[in-house]
């Protein structure tokens, strides 16, 4: 016997999102209809939230409240050092450990030939005009010494 139609949606959409799978979604669905209806309220208050205050960072395309983020907006940041990375959560972890004082740009993800993911598909454009229009003296890849962040530095390297 399936779960009601509004039930397999939900565990459809929230099987869309990365690491969840079919059991996990399932899961999650069930323990939200157990819980008192403000959960509902919450949940959908922080995803229209999400959708209408986050934008990108006009100069790092990471995700922010604010444009230019705080970090590309702190006047302490130094200007000369980029940290290029390929997703904002990259930024995070970064900044997590309290030794990077530059500045950063996000790709928005890895080349991955295999997949047709090229340099020109990221946000290669706006990063190579930001490195030819400032003083940028120091330019620190930060990517997973995977396949695909060495392919990405490959690529970044080559153009």
């Amino acid at each position: 016997m399936d779960y009601p139609l509004n039930i397999q949606n939900l565990i459809k959409k929230f099987s869309q999102l990365p690491t969840i799978g079919p059991k996990t979604a399932e899961r999650i669905v069930i323990f939200l209809l157990s819980k008192n209806n403000s959960i509902f309220d919450e949940f959908s208050k922080a995803l229209l939230d999400i959708k209408g205050k986050i934008k990108k960072c006009s100069l790092c395309n990471n995700y922010s409240e604010t444009d230019p983020c705080f970090i590309c907006a702190n006047s302490k940041r130094d200007k000369s050092i980029l940290c290029i990375v390929a997703k904002p959560q990259d930024v995070y972890a970064i900044e997590k450990t309290n030794n990077y004082s530059g500045r950063y740009f996000v790709l928005g993800g890895n080349v991955n030939p295999l997949e047709g993911i090229t340099l020109e598909s990221l946000n290669a454009k706006p990063l190579f005009e930001r490195l030819q229009s400032n003083s940028i003296s120091e330019v620190i890849l930060a990517f997973n010494p995977d396949i695909e962040g060495e392919t990405t530095i490959l690529a970044l390297q080559k153009q």
